[in-house]
């Protein structure tokens, strides 16, 4: 053949008939001691090697999805690439719009504190007005 290939036949029965049967992987596997002919032989091993490929196979695939850090979530797995992730953008803009909240919150407590000290300082120079105001007046009725 000019490309690779597998030729499979099967053994005819003592009529002439071709005998086919599917059987699953695992059902091949199910072998015991007491199939020890040729055929059924033969198929137990191509059902042991070819189990022992898919394994390798399949472990290989995990083993580098894990390798490359592969995410897994909500049932889809997404490599990680440069790409934007719109979930990473969501958790940047909570991210970004809570520390906004709580800039504002820190605007406000120090607007709140500013006009606090502003009428602690009003009440402040009114203190000393009215106590300029006392001084004066015992300095006048002192003089008389």
């Amino acid at each position: 053949p000019k490309k690779p290939a597998v030729f499979v036949t099967t053994r005819s029965d003592t009529a002439g008939k071709f005998r086919a049967a599917m059987i699953s992987l695992d059902g091949l596997l199910d072998y015991d001691e007491s199939d020890r002919f040729e055929a059924t032989f033969e198929i137990s091993l191509f059902a042991e090697l070819f189990d022992e490929m898919l394994q390798r196979d399949f472990g290989s695939v995990v083993f580098e999805a894990v390798r490359n850090g592969l995410i897994i979530g909500k049932g889809k797995k997404e490599k990680e690439t440069n790409k934007p992730d719109k979930n990473k953008d969501k958790d940047k803009d909570k991210k970004k719009r809570k520390g906004e909240k709580e800039k504002d919150k820190e605007k406000d407590k120090e607007k709140k504190n500013g006009k606090r000290k502003r009428k602690r300082e009003e009440e402040e120079e009114e203190n000393k007005d009215k106590e300029d105001e006392r001084e004066k007046k015992r300095e006048k009725k002192e003089e008389e």
